[in-house]
């Protein structure tokens, strides 16, 4: 149990190491912004652009993502990641115009940063309940960290050495560190995904069925054929989703030991009968070439059911607004105070200025949900963050700069720390992936336009028109988190009355007693009134 517990706590400091390493990395793309307009000769809205296309595939394949990691794992995702995150760093260093870039640095870049965290992010959730919000509070204060430590670094590499091989050294750390975080990814013992497909199906696919080939090594895509011979379907189910942690023995799953290559068996929910392909023979080259087709093209399933929650609605449509506020400072903050006169070291120490308040919040922040609730703080931290970009239209020397800065680092940690901790507690552990991937979507969308509307706005007409309306979209989010604190709290309290009306009708029949009906009170009393009467 001890150990259990030991190793919960590692796999935070690896979920915040992906955190220091990739989010950290996003968050200082606006030191790198002057130097992009100069060396492309290109306008704030082009060169923010770079950025959105980034953060927004970062977001926007969120569904994939989640698909891709509950199907495969969270180690392995990583790894892939690893490779995009390495290689979109790399050919970004060597590119000529700054289209070039919309494709390294956005796409690529972008779709392994999100893979990261979604392995780093939602490993969390498997690993702890009752202190889930603290321990993701403590992972992505790796984020808040790596921001306050890596934008001075990268500014004096660009100052020193220039873009291309600030890029490069960029590529090292990223990749290294994802990849060792990589190697403590695995789910606790003695849990496991359910396997998805069909409602009716899915119970009679459990468990009794064999691979065509073992997997070998724990990096490989194994699957397994379930042959439901009375529906006359075959599907493929990873082997992950049967066995949970890679690193188990898939003969002791569940404490229930694997029936032979030989056996059938009769039963399940819908009477379907599940047969098993004997290991010992070789499949013919067909079913050979099917498996391996099968093990490229696993179930992808996207449950669009927590959509039918209204609360996941309103979670989704805020958090939509929010992406659209909350990335314009990170492109612009830098860009802004040069404008305002500042050198780039100046401006840099902003970046960093937020890098300490967001590690102090997303520190805090988890606790306090913990204590006063989750919805709670995340509304706060929300309306600051609204608050917060207003006051930035009027920021213009290095103090209010960096008030600005330390209060949008530590308001901005309820929105990054508690997005998937509420996302969790509306959906459930199970759902949190796919769920979280479709939130993340919206943002990615909002992201795509955000910091591009705000630097045609400050092309057009200046710096604190684009920062106004930022404020306003954030207002928007305040409103919609609004909504959904009531109608969570109203949820609570319409449960705690279903529950004491169920205890109270509990307590009523335990009281009957046994063989009859409880006594009738009112017949009772109506006997004796007519014994008073008759004796007056």
């Amino acid at each position: 149990m001890m150990d259990d517990w030991r190793h919960n706590w590692v796999v935070v400091m690896a979920s915040w190491l992906v955190h220091f390493s990739s989010l950290g990395t996003m968050n200082t793309f606006g030191v790198f912004l002057p130097f992009l307009m100069e060396a492309f000769g290109t306008t704030k809205a082009m060169a923010a652009l770079v950025y959105s296309i980034m953060v927004c595939c970062f977001y926007l394949f969120g569904a994939v993502n989640g698909a891709l990691v509950r199907n495969y794992g969270h180690r392995r995702m990583a790894r892939v990641s690893t490779v995009m995150v390495l290689a979109g760093l790399l050919l970004s260093s060597f590119v000529t115009d700054i289209w070039q870039l919309f494709l390294t640095y956005g796409i690529v870049l972008g779709q392994g940063f999100g893979l990261s965290y979604m392995s780093c992010i939602t490993i969390i959730a498997l690993h702890f309940s009752k202190t889930r919000a603290t321990a993701t509070g403590l992972a992505v204060c790796g984020s808040g960290i790596g921001t306050l430590a890596l934008a001075p670094t990268f500014n004096a590499l660009l100052v020193q050495a220039g873009w291309r091989d600030t890029l490069r050294f960029q590529a090292g750390v990223c990749s290294g560190a994802i990849l060792f975080a990589s190697f403590f990814f695995n789910i606790p013992h003695g849990q496991h995904h359910e396997p998805e497909g069909d409602g009716k199906h899915q119970q009679a696919a459990k468990e009794t069925s064999s691979s065509l080939g073992a997997a070998s090594d724990e990096d490989e895509a194994g699957v397994q054929v379930v042959i439901d011979e009375q529906a006359g379907y075959f599907k493929t189910v990873p082997l992950e989703e049967t066995h949970g942690d890679q690193n188990e023995d898939p003969a002791a799953s569940n404490g229930i030991p694997r029936p032979s290559s030989s056996q059938a068996e009769e039963g399940g929910g819908c009477g379907a009968k599940k047969a098993s392909v004997p290991a010992q023979q070789s499949p013919s080259k067909r079913l050979k070439k099917q498996s391996s087709l099968m093990r490229l093209l696993p179930p992808m399933h996207f449950d669009v059911s927590p959509f039918r929650d209204s609360r996941f609605v309103l979670l989704f449509l805020g958090c939509f607004c929010g992406g659209f506020a909350y990335f314009s400072p990170f492109a612009h903050l830098p860009a802004w105070g040069m404008e305002n006169g500042l050198s780039s070291s100046k401006a840099a120490l902003c970046v960093t200025a937020f890098g300490a308040g967001s590690t102090v919040g997303r520190g805090l922040v988890g606790k306090a949900a913990d204590v006063f609730g989750h919805i709670r703080i995340y509304w706060i931290g929300t309306t600051l963050m609204a608050l917060d970009i207003a006051f930035l239209a009027v920021a213009t020397d290095v103090a209010r700069l960096m008030v600005f800065a330390v209060v949008f680092g530590v308001s901005s940690g309820a929105y990054i720390a508690l997005t998937p901790v509420i996302c969790a507690d509306i959906v459930g552990k199970d759902q949190l992936p796919c769920a979280l991937g479709f939130v993340y979507m919206g943002i990615g969308v909002a992201l795509l336009m955000g910091p591009p509307c705000a630097g045609f706005l400050a092309d057009k007409i200046n710096y604190p028109t684009a920062f106004g309306f930022a404020a306003l979209v954030m207002f928007m989010a305040c409103a919609f988190f609004t909504a959904l604190w009531v109608r969570s709290t109203w949820l609570d309290k319409k449960r705690q009355r279903e529950g004491v009306s169920m205890q109270f009708s509990s307590l009523q029949q335990a009281a009957q007693p046994e063989g009859g009906a409880a006594p009738d009170h009112d017949d009772e009393k109506n006997e004796s009134k007519e014994k008073e009467a008759t004796a007056s």
